[in-house]
């Protein structure tokens, strides 16, 4: 009787956090989409579509069209390749340290 009532609070709470979850997650799509909708206008979401069925080709065609970027932006673009690239240096490094050997006091 007991393992049953710790099993139903158990599920209680589990429901608790998915609707958590799905609360937010909700949350977040309506916040996207109203700033989608009040952000951009019909000719970048026509843009967007376009890009999107568009072929690789044709996606590298509409990059080189871009405007040119301002220095503020440039600026932005350049830290949030360094951040990238930290992030990918990271990962490489983090895959390189699970095949090192285990040290002496530690291990199976």
């Amino acid at each position: 009787m007991v393992t049953v009532l710790r099993l139903m609070k158990a599920l209680a709470a589990l429901a608790r956090g998915i609707g958590v979850a799905a609360n937010g997650l909700a949350n977040l799509i309506s916040a996207t989409s109203i700033a989608v909708w009040v952000y951009a206008s019909e000719a970048d979401i026509e843009a967007f579509k376009k890009w999107l069925r568009g072929t690789p080709q044709e996606r590298q065609q509409m990059m080189r069209e871009a405007p040119p970027l301002t220095p503020e932006e440039q600026a932005l673009l350049a830290e949030f390749q360094r951040i990238m690239d930290t992030r990918r240096e990271v990962e490489v490094l983090s895959k390189y340290v699970l095949t090192l050997p285990a040290l002496p006091d530690e291990g199976y």
